[in-house]
């Protein structure tokens, strides 16, 4: 729908990205897209490009295919509904949802796979805080709270993950130039900074040379538990 060169490309390029405000959004393409033939809505057919994996019981992807696609989604729900139905076992929600229980059990037991996995590789997960606002008819900011993350958001990030990691696989295999975020580690004198200020803490983590991701996961799940933990 926007093609290179064209003024919405030019418009896109300018914005780069849709910015978030308490109440409202300046989207990066025209809600006509945005919110329209480009969002999923229920019960009406979209296309899309499909990331198609086989996911084994030890959370590992053993196979996966992109195709192009047109998706019929069957309902639209939100984060919270999805965890009061799998976290909760609110009655009213799973009601509500109806049917489409089982899928939605079934990918909250992924999810849990797919963590499994990643913990098992050492990969690091940052718990964030982020801030709601609540706003008046005026605008003016009336409360505001920190939003709680459940599971219903870990499993779409899960999702997201993989599906990340599959595609940049298959950009590898074909030899397509593309950019990569990659992690490097640390600077070593900031890493020994790190060690001094354990130190004081009684925490320790292995040589620059020889540390992992494992070692820092380790390490949070040890400042989580201590009793001075924030």
């Amino acid at each position: 729908y926007v093609r290179p060169g064209t003024p919405l490309d030019d418009e896109a390029q300018k914005r780069a990205t849709s910015v978030y405000f308490p109440g409202f959004v300046v989207p990066m393409l025209p809600e006509t897209l945005s919110n329209g033939i480009c969002s999923l809505m229920p019960k009406v057919d979209r296309m899309c490009f499909v990331c198609d994996m086989q996911v084994g019981r030890d959370g590992e992807v053993t196979g996966s295919r992109f195709y192009e696609a047109v998706m019929n989604s069957h309902a639209r729900l939100t984060y919270n509904q999805v965890w009061k139905a799998v976290g909760e076992d609110d009655a009213d929600t799973k009601a509500f949802i109806g049917p489409l229980l089982p899928q939605v059990q079934r990918l909250h037991q992924l999810y849990h796979v797919l963590s499994k996995a990643r913990t098992h590789r050492g990969a690091i997960e940052f718990e964030t805080s982020e801030v709601r606002f609540v706003l008046d008819n005026t605008g003016e900011v009336t409360q505001a709270g920190m939003l709680v993350r459940n599971d219903a958001h870990k499993l779409i990030e899960e999702c997201m993950i993989a599906a990340n990691v599959e595609a940049a696989r298959y950009l590898l295999s074909m030899h397509v130039p593309a950019p990569y975020r990659v992690h490097e580690r640390p600077p070593e004198s900031k890493y020994e900074d790190l060690l001094e200020f354990l130190k004081e803490f009684q925490l320790i983590l292995p040589a620059w040379s020889k540390v992992r991701p494992g070692d820092y996961t380790k390490l949070l799940k040890k400042v989580r538990a201590r009793p001075d933990a924030a």
